[in-house]
């Protein structure tokens, strides 16, 4: 295995050229081929053997994407794939563990039907027989070719990841000793790839948010609990999912907060409410029909027919958004229906608005956002008048 200490040549000269257009490495001045990381640099290889230093960048390249550094010899071995291993075998032992997260909670049925769809694609292009040690670079090239097909760039990057996730979890398990050289075209589009298709789709399709004039339109016309969920889905950025999940003993009807934990990062949430927010609340816990089941009892939205407005299939993963469904209704009547827009567009409504008030942190606390930051380690609460400034900046913004 390569190390980052290899010697370089001791007559280096100029560097060279890469041996084609898409080598993934370039000539470090040390005389190795090199990749940068995550700010790290890693060496595979002399500048006069390109071919080995490819084949070294392959082999551990997987491994330092997934664990943000170079296996050791204990992790990789000289022969680098464990024999015998097919492609079945990987995505069972990933999808097994996976199913296992689900019954114990800390996996949410909707991801793991995620994982399930990328194991078919796996197993469609490759084969559920296919020796793991026999996948290359052209095999993950002609898979990226299937997923890109009617698929956008973000849709795409995710797609790639949870296809590579089989193989890097087969590597913690042990399964396998390293993952397969995927290649370097089943990457994520690059950053700068996602700036631009999302200008491109800006200009052709418009921002992803509601101006103030729309927001009062949409909630002139939409009936209840519809026109409660808007009120409530624009004064603090939440989605249909955290909608369908809040509870009234999340509510503190006295003093108005929304006291709540985001369904999909965990993350607390301490959400100040706006005196017509409160207000369509209270009137609405009224008229909330009796839910059909008794695990759904207490949820502050549930339907006519006694059911959550937003449920996962358990078995399928299958999401069921009825919020969405009836934004739509809405925003058809109104003229206010494009591509790119729909309910969880009022997240971006508030995102966009609340930055306006310039304390990003509260912003980021009110939304949920995970901060991985050191000031955050250190951060114990936010005031509360931080984030009442944050809302009220918003109503403001829209003239509610």
């Amino acid at each position: 295995m390569a190390q980052s200490t290899t010697q370089s040549p001791k007559n280096k000269g100029s560097k060279p050229a890469k041996p084609r257009p898409d080598f993934p490495l370039f000539p470090h001045r040390n005389g190795q081929w090199a990749k940068k990381y995550r700010g790290r640099t890693y060496y595979f290889g002399r500048w006069d053997d390109p071919a080995e230093a490819l084949r070294q960048f392959y082999a551990e390249w997987g491994y330092i994407q997934e664990h943000g550094c170079r296996p050791t010899p204990a992790t990789t071995p000289a022969d680098s794939t464990a024999e015998g291993v097919t492609v079945k075998d990987v995505v069972n032992k990933f999808l097994n563990a996976k199913t296992a997260s689900v019954s114990e909670g800390s996996l949410s049925p909707r991801t793991l039907a995620d994982y399930k769809r990328a194991c078919d694609f796996i197993v469609a292009e490759f084969g559920k027989t296919k020796a793991v040690a026999e996948l290359g670079p052209e095999d993950f090239s002609r898979l990226r070719a299937r997923l890109r097909r009617g698929r956008a760039l973000v849709s795409l990057g995710n797609w790639i990841v949870q296809c590579r996730m089989p193989f890097t979890y087969a590597v913690k398990a042990g399964l396998i000793d390293s993952c397969p050289r995927f290649g370097p075209d089943f990457e994520k589009p690059s950053k700068k790839d996602l700036r631009k298709h999302k200008a491109s789709q800006r200009r052709k399709n418009g921002r992803k948010l509601f101006e103030a004039d729309e927001v009062r339109t949409l909630l002139d016309n939409a009936s209840e609990p519809l026109r409660t969920m808007i009120l409530i889905a624009v004064n603090g950025g939440l989605g249909q999912s955290d909608l369908g999940a809040i509870r009234i003993t999340d509510i503190d009807l006295k003093n108005g907060w929304l006291n709540f934990e985001r369904v999909k990062t965990g993350i607390d949430r301490r959400i100040p409410l706006w005196p017509e927010t409160l207000q369509a609340i209270k009137t609405w816990i009224a008229k909330n029909p009796a839910a059909k089941d008794p695990e759904d009892e207490g949820l502050l939205f549930v339907t006519k027919c006694g059911k959550p407005w937003t449920k996962t299939n358990p078995k399928t993963g299958t999401p069921n958004d009825s919020i969405g469904a009836e934004f739509l209704k809405v925003m058809e009547a109104t003229g206010l229906r494009r591509p790119r827009r729909g309910f969880y567009s009022l997240r971006h409504t508030f995102a966009t608005l609340a930055g306006g008030s310039l304390d990003q942190v509260a912003v980021n606390a009110i939304m949920g956002h995970v901060d991985n930051s050191m000031a955050a380690e250190y951060r114990e609460r936010i005031d509360d008048q931080r984030l009442r400034k944050v809302v009220d900046h918003v109503r403001r913004s829209l003239d509610l």
